[in-house]
């Protein structure tokens, strides 16, 4: 969850031997998945997209919604890094419905917040701030830290690209404030990056909002609560 990677991947083959030595079929189909998601985070894509089509195809046979909803969404990078985003959103839409149906609110708001993503590259910014509101409330629901952060930051990065730049700036303030009352793990190395992002809407009136974004909970900012 840190985003260490590397150290993650040398603890998922021993993760695998006791699972499969317990003759527990589903928990060594989950970490056959860690191994496959741990190479595409690592850039392994060739050799874990083949891992991940048979993880897919064991958890429907084993009638693992988990593993298949998992499976789903790392498998649906494949098509978006060949620029095929339709493709993508409509597999990483498919494992947030199954998030959704087993109840693991957790797993769908970061499906939601990949289904915004791809809206947003795609151009179609009012389908991606529905997307990326409703992860929001998710993660509020469940007090992930992480996870609102990121949401709002996708916000804030929508905004940006409508020309809001009032509501961009808010979000920005209210992301700042709270990333700055504790670490959050991954959002540390890629704060530059959306900020960035975010930026691209700069000026008197984001700056003005961004201040008064600081004084203010991520829910108040996004409207989900009042300020």
């Amino acid at each position: 969850m840190d985003g260490d990677h590397e150290r993650a991947a040398a603890c998922y083959p021993t993760s695998l031997e006791l699972s499969a030595a317990t003759g527990n079929e589903v928990e060594a189909a989950h970490m056959r998945f860690r191994i496959a998601a741990s190479m595409v985070l690592r850039g392994e894509t060739a050799a874990a997209w083949p891992l991940l089509e048979e993880v897919l195809q064991e958890s429907r046979l084993l009638g693992n919604r988990l593993g298949e909803c998992q499976a789903l969404a790392y498998l649906a990078e494949r098509p978006a890094r060949q620029g095929d985003q339709a493709c993508a959103l409509e597999m990483t839409l498919e494992s947030a419905t199954i998030a959704h149906e087993v109840g693991w609110s957790w797993w769908e708001a970061g499906q939601l917040l990949g289904a915004a993503t791809l809206e947003r590259e795609r151009g179609n910014l009012g389908a991606a701030e529905g997307h990326a509101l409703r992860s929001l409330e998710l993660g509020v629901g469940q007090g992930n830290r992480q996870h609102i952060v990121f949401s709002t930051a996708v916000l804030a990065i929508i905004a940006a690209e409508r020309g809001d730049s009032a509501r961009a700036g808010l979000l920005l303030g209210a992301v700042e404030t709270e990333a700055s009352a504790g670490r959050l793990g991954q959002w540390e190395g890629r704060a530059e990056e959306f900020e960035a992002l975010v930026l691209r809407a700069d000026g008197p009136v984001f700056q003005q909002a961004r201040a008064e974004g600081r004084l203010l909970s991520i829910p108040q900012a996004a409207g989900l609560q009042p300020s």
